[in-house]
């Protein structure tokens, strides 16, 4: 009969220096300080001393004594506030100012920033375990940052650009044909009756074929280089840098091309899929951004009614 052994206790990470580790230079300053304030209250009574029992005493020689026992006390307190504000200046302002530069650019969302407090120390110290975990932070809030940026831009069924972040490289793409006089082609595709296969086999698999669709089909038959979204439902479309009309309809071959046998190859589905193009290409056509797409948009669904009207 075996048994199970229970899991072992969870660990918790705890940023700081081990316990049996020397404490560093910082806590050295920390008791040089406490050793300066017992002075602080030595000479402090010293000089009580002097000033309330000086008049009660006939001697000459003591109260010279005394006097220059206080100008001594005095000149020590000048000089130990001067090694106070060295230590402070040193030992912990630049370093409070390295600090405080980072939080500044976190706050002007440079997430990229690291601390490094290294250069600044010479060695390790509380300052630079302090740096460490906020190092860790920002490399913490950086990955956040970058993966909402991701879910912001992208789709989050099929991976592909949104209709948004699609419409931010269009207006791009637009701008620099126009300026450098290069060719740039949009492509729109629309799944052929993809109603059919939502209602037959659901909405799941409707939403598996979109998926592997654009993996499989529609993101490898275009260049690396091209801009490829889901525009919305079943409707895509394809941003193609430096790309004549020509090279448009080429894309579209290697795409019918892969598409072929697609749904039973990949999902073993009984039925066919076929899809509707439109194209347009600048500076063919001297148009805006949005014009651009729309013209595209309207070419992709006269096909569709053109095949519509033949098989019926």
């Amino acid at each position: 009969m075996t048994q199970s052994s229970s899991p072992a206790p969870a660990t918790e990470t705890v940023i700081g220096p081990p316990a049996a580790q020397a404490l560093p230079h910082l806590s050295i300053a920390v008791k040089v300080v406490g050793a300066l304030v017992a002075v602080y209250v030595l000479f402090f009574l010293l000089l009580v001393w002097f000033f309330t029992g000086s008049s009660a005493m006939a001697d000459v020689g003591i109260q010279r004594s005394l006097t220059a026992l206080g100008v001594l006390a005095i000149s020590l307190l000048v000089a130990i506030l001067t090694l106070n504000w060295f230590i402070w200046r040193h030992l912990v302002g630049k370093r409070l100012q390295v600090l405080t530069e980072a939080c500044t650019r976190l706050a002007q969302g440079d997430f990229a920033h690291r601390i490094e407090m290294a250069k600044v120390l010479g060695s390790a110290d509380e300052f630079d375990t302090l740096a460490s975990a906020m190092n860790a932070t920002l490399e913490m809030i950086q990955q956040q940052h970058e993966e909402l940026q991701d879910l912001a831009s992208h789709d989050g069924l099929t991976g592909l650009l949104n209709r948004r972040a699609f419409s931010d490289r269009l207006t791009e793409e637009v701008s620099r044909s126009f300026r450098y006089g290069q060719s740039v082609s949009v492509l729109m595709l629309d799944l052929d009756d993809f109603k059919i296969i939502n209602d037959r086999y659901g909405h799941l698999t409707g939403d598996r074929v979109l998926q592997d669709f654009a993996k499989t089909v529609l993101r490898p038959s275009m260049r690396v280089t091209d801009i490829v979204a889901r525009y919305g439902g079943d409707e895509f479309v394809v941003l193609m840098p430096q790309t004549s009309p020509e090279g448009a309809i080429e894309a579209c071959k290697r795409l019918v091309q892969r598409l072929d046998g697609f749904l039973e190859a990949e999902l073993g589905l009984a039925v066919g899929l076929t899809v509707s193009f439109g194209h347009a290409s600048l500076p063919q056509e001297t148009l805006t951004a949005d014009e651009f797409v729309q013209l595209a948009d309207r070419r992709m669904y006269e096909v569709k009614r053109q095949r519509q009207e033949v098989a019926q």
